[in-house]
């Protein structure tokens, strides 16, 4: 039993730190929700969600933020999942370290390599000229949303391949050499042999990426400050805003709904992890 409990000595000190600064804080700003916006607290019902609802700029962000997430986090996965399986059957490691560079990288440095390419005056716009086209406004110009999906891929796809070629490689030779007497076809052996046997780690990188998603307002931040272009204005920016305002009561139902939408995203896909894991056992 004391060997039970001795690790949470380990852990006790990240419990405290993340009671007392996040989960405290964020079920007393849970009052503001229910509460009108006057120096005298008053019960206001659910007035201040139907105020929400009927926001303009929430609608966009809620709207947008989705987008964001139904394009980036399936891309993510698929082509993580890809990656994943091509460096599983490479013989050199230097490779899942290599594509761990654009996480590493300080967020403000990467935008400015970004900048140089996706520019005005950059290659790929030259490149787009030469062939006859006209320049492209790639961050302002209507494509914002697809241009901060891009970075989100691009910067977490070799985390998510290393997750997947970890996955891949601890399945048994035994599976390939099998499959190989009745089927020389790789396509066929990832579908019916690879897809099966790792499907769980798939739910595991679809919640990881799902988390990751909504890190993508550093990068929205640093490249358009509080007023992004309409197609690139998230949930994020909407909190910011009205954290500026001091517009408490729209902040806290906002945060308050944004973490019952997730929570209700987690709870779907951890009851299929467990019933996966509990066929797999069987």
């Amino acid at each position: 039993m004391r060997k039970k409990w001795t690790g949470l000595w380990f852990i006790l000190p990240s419990l405290i730190g993340t009671a007392a600064f996040v989960i405290v804080p964020f079920f007393a700003s849970i009052g503001y929700a229910f509460t009108k916006g006057t120096g005298k607290a008053e019960f206001a019902g659910l007035a201040n969600f139907r105020e929400l609802f009927a926001n303009d700029a929430y609608r966009l962000a809620v709207k947008n933020t989705l987008l964001f997430i139904l394009e980036g986090v399936p891309l993510l996965v698929i082509l993580g999942l890809l990656l994943g399986i091509a460096l599983a059957g490479s013989r050199f490691s230097f490779q899942r370290w290599a594509i761990l560079i654009p996480m590493a990288l300080p967020t403000a440095a990467a935008l400015l390599g970004w900048q140089a390419v996706f520019g005005e005056n950059g290659p790929l716009n030259r490149l787009i000229q030469l062939c006859g086209g006209t320049t492209v406004d790639f961050f302002t110009g209507g494509f914002a949303r697809e241009t901060l999906a891009f970075f989100f891929l691009v910067k977490n796809v070799g985390y998510m391949a290393v997750i997947f070629a970890g996955a891949v490689s601890s399945l048994p030779k035994e599976y390939g050499e099998a499959f190989a007497l009745d089927s020389g076809s790789k396509t066929r052996y990832v579908w019916h042999i690879i897809l099966p046997s790792v499907r769980g780690m798939v739910l595991f990188v679809c919640v990881l990426s799902l988390m990751y998603s909504f890190q993508i307002f550093r990068e929205a931040y640093g490249l358009y400050g509080d007023r992004p272009p309409q197609e690139a204005y998230m949930l994020q920016h909407f909190m910011n805003n009205n954290f500026y305002k001091l517009n408490y009561q729209r902040l806290s139902t906002a945060a308050l709904l944004l973490v019952l939408g997730i929570s209700a995203v987690l709870a779907v896909f951890l009851w299929r992890q467990e019933k996966i894991s509990a066929e797999e056992g069987m």
